[in-house]
């Protein structure tokens, strides 16, 4: 090769290299998933950056999100510090930032960010949401507060200003809303996580869709002020004192706890999304109803239910055509495989009664899931179930 062509390659080699060592802005893994290296190498160079300034805030916030980030795609083990000499736990980082930047937008942020949804922590957040409301991320973060204290109005008004900002994941959007047409009247259904809990939340407030469901989170359980709230309301009585001691983050026992000591008139769901090992004791009577599971202590057979869901409720255009670059789409197609739970009975019924039309559209787009997730396994179990 002549030395001029190695002259221009190495040249364009080299702003790979360096935009690759550059600190880049940090939001939540929940909202763009990234390698968990990424976020161990971004503590380093925000850290870095601090150095160099320890009074800019952003710098420490960007610290403290990168630090958090690569805690959560750990599995929040605090191990994960182990990885580098640049790691740190929470606690320790907001310490810094009250000694570096005290009485700040970012301390103020932090100080709740690092607990979680704490209603005692609760002044520290409505102090950043003073200074800093158009702060991309604590919209997300006033959500949990308001709905944790039951303060819907608040939560209504946060989601209204939240949804003009466009930051909604329209792919979490359409699946929001399809599982809120997976639920009968008055339903209660328990999500888990950020993706699939926020969206129904900020349907239900912004866009007044299936505003008779309740939707409550099982992490949030685990706040004993939350969860007073919640059994006060739906007539469950409390878990006793030793037992909750004793099992303070097990949400298996929690779900068990309110199955056996509900006694109202509501049907209840639980999202594919929430750990299957919470439900699992329950296996037997959670019977699959679009992208939930219906609780029954009697068989149920949801299979017209679930056809009308697919052909006449569900928005499913948006798993053909993607009309907006969604920067949550990784998440979006991971929480698209659930389809498949009610797409497999549907087609069989249709392949019986020889609809081969309908069954085609679902067999293609069972098809297009499976592809998008990049799972080999369940690419090639959809293909077995399907055929080419």
């Amino acid at each position: 090769m002549k030395l001029h062509h190695l002259l221009i390659i190495n040249f364009l080699l080299i702003p790979v290299f360096l935009f690759g060592q550059n600190p880049e802005k940090q939001i939540s893994f929940a909202q763009e998933s990234k390698p968990h290296s990424y976020y161990v190498e971004q503590a380093e160079l925000w850290w870095k950056e601090i150095e160099k300034d320890k009074t800019d805030e952003m710098n420490w916030y960007s610290y403290f999100r990168a630090n958090r980030n690569a805690q959560g795609t750990a599995g929040w083990s605090e191990e994960f510090v182990k990885e580098s000499s640049y790691l740190k736990l929470g606690p320790e980082i907001v310490n810094l930032i009250e000694k570096n930047v005290p009485n700040t937008f970012t301390y103020n942020y932090v100080v709740w960010t690092e607990r979680g949804f704490d209603p005692t922590k609760g002044s520290y957040l409505l102090k950043a949401y003073e200074m800093n409301p158009d702060f991309e991320g604590i919209h997300a973060t006033m959500i949990t507060y308001t709905d944790c204290i039951f303060d819907f109005e608040k939560r209504k008004e946060v989601n209204e200003k939240w949804f003009e900002r466009n930051e909604m994941s329209p792919g979490l959007l359409n699946y929001g809303y399809n599982v809120l047409m997976s639920l009968e009247p008055n339903a209660i259904i328990f999500t888990q996580h950020d993706n699939d809990t926020y969206p129904l939340w900020m349907l239900q407030d912004v866009k007044n869709i299936r505003t008779d469901v309740t939707v409550l989170s099982f992490d949030m359980l685990l706040v004993k002020s939350y969860r007073d709230k919640v059994f006060e309301k739906h007539n469950i009585r409390e878990l006793e004192k030793e037992f909750y001691e004793s099992n303070p983050y097990n949400l298996e026992a929690v779900l068990t706890h309110i199955l056996g000591n509900y006694t109202g008139y509501r049907p209840i769901y639980v999202g594919f999304t929430a750990t299957p090992k919470y439900y699992q004791t329950h296996k037997e009577k959670m019977y699959i109803s679009g992208l939930a599971l219906k609780y029954s202590e009697k068989p149920l057979d949801l299979l017209g239910f679930n056809k009308n869901l697919i052909e006449n409720k569900f928005y499913l255009d948006y798993l053909s055509i993607q009309m907006t670059s969604d920067r949550n789409q990784n998440n979006v197609n991971n929480l698209n495989k659930n389809y498949l739970h009610c797409f497999e009975p549907v087609y069989d019924d249709y392949k019986e009664n020889n609809q081969k039309e309908t069954a085609d559209k679902i067999k293609n787009l069972a098809i297009m899931i499976a592809d998008r997730s990049k799972d080999k396994s369940l690419i090639d179990k959809v293909i077995q179930k399907y055929g080419e």
